[in-house]
């Protein structure tokens, strides 16, 4: 690998398998419950002539969201529509929105969301954010230990943070979310006297670009 080699200096083609699930047909006892909810609602429609299913698109193969996200630190992705982006193992790794939080605790996804202020729910949510902040934590040093400047870092954290935006009404309020989590990630990063100086500048040039950003 040439020293100046960054992970961004590559691309994976995608196609749809980033953020959707897997053929709902794939012959695997794992997708049983999704193709017996695929044919009650196609029946359904049968019988009362309309068109009314659709397929949930925050629904997402867990090994795929594996392969594809979770493993890359810093990749541009081209999907099979849409435009260019910057894929990270901060999304899914740091940047938790509330239903990835409630999936986190065992939840449903379409669980009510006040459940996340229980108090018997407190300990086991700050544990999760804890592991989660520390996760953001290694990513940065390894950013840095890759040869990416400041300025570089500034730059891809505003790029991640621009890019989680819009899609359907299913995913943009957890992408708003995540942007907040990048935001309240930065500040406590900001603030603590643990961190290097290096990982501390980083918050602090980074805050101030987010709020520039619509």
């Amino acid at each position: 690998m040439d020293d100046d080699f960054h992970p961004t200096d590559e691309m994976i083609f995608s196609g749809d398998l980033w953020l959707m699930r897997g053929p709902i047909f794939e012959k695997n006892m794992s997708h049983f419950k999704h193709r017996l909810k695929f044919i009650l609602y196609r029946l359904k429609d049968r019988i009362s002539g309309t068109d009314t299913f659709r397929r949930d698109p925050r629904e997402q193969d867990a090994e795929a969201k594996e392969a594809l996200k979770l493993g890359f630190c810093l990749i541009r992705v081209k999907p099979g529509h849409g435009n260019e982006f910057l894929g990270s193992n901060i999304i899914p790794k740091s940047l938790l929105a509330d239903r990835d939080l409630l999936l986190k605790l065992g939840y449903n996804m379409d669980e009510d969301k006040s459940l996340l202020r229980s108090s018997d729910l407190a300990l086991k949510i700050a544990d999760i954010r804890e592991r989660f902040y520390n996760r953001f934590v290694e990513n940065m040093t390894l950013w840095l230990n890759l040869g990416y400047s400041l300025k570089d870092i500034t730059g891809l954290l505003g790029r991640i943070y621009r890019e989680q935006v819009g899609g359907g009404p299913l995913v943009k309020d957890d992408r708003a979310e995540r942007r907040e989590r990048l935001k309240e990630t930065l500040t406590r990063l900001r603030d603590d006297k643990a961190v290097s100086h290096e990982l501390h500048q980083i918050a602090v040039s980074t805050l101030p670009e987010l709020e520039k950003i619509q």
